[in-house]
């Protein structure tokens, strides 16, 4: 038994509020004028499954047909795209992966998966630059400018907030 990866992603239009929402965070935040779309789409990765249980607990537990589009093993090609995903860092709990793991032993009456793995990513169309550093992911630099992220130098202005210490203001 192999480990299976389905990617899952809400359809646009109506479905896809929470990427309406980042887009619109996005642009509003970093000041992203060049952003037109950002898509979210959600990774498992599940073993100890047979093919069999697999397909039965897919359209059940991973995706909802009416709402979701499923891509397996592979996302396809989106063209002038950025991408990053964010996942639980390893020995941490990650509480989706635990619910989608006990879901699929409720609906198969079978033992718990070995693997069950959850990330989100996402991906960005648009001429916006947005740059996500490896390890550290979007993050504050000292002068209040946010790093990975490129604003025209006249955007560019100094933290207000005091973080305590959270962000180097």
């Amino acid at each position: 038994m192999a480990v299976k990866r389905i990617f899952v992603e809400k359809r646009q239009g109506f479905f896809d509020v929470p990427a309406q929402r980042l887009c619109s965070d996005l642009v509003e935040t970093f000041r992203l004028t060049d952003l037109r779309a950002v898509r979210m789409i959600t990774r498992y990765d599940v073993e100890g499954l047979s093919d069999e249980e697999f397909e039965q607990v897919r359209d059940i537990v991973f995706a909802d047909p009416p709402v979701d589009t499923v891509y397996e093993d592979a996302l396809p090609f989106f063209a002038d795209a950025k991408i990053f995903a964010i996942e639980p860092l390893p020995g941490q709990f990650d509480p989706t992966a635990a619910a989608a793991a006990e879901c699929v032993q409720l609906v198969t009456q079978g033992s718990v998966p070995r693997c069950a793995r959850h990330a989100s990513s996402c991906l960005s169309a648009g001429s916006a630059t947005l740059i996500v550093e490896k390890d550290q992911g979007i993050s504050h630099q000292p002068r209040g400018e946010p790093r990975g992220v490129a604003l025209p130098r006249r955007q560019r202005s100094r933290c207000s907030l005091r973080c305590r210490g959270m962000w180097r203001c």
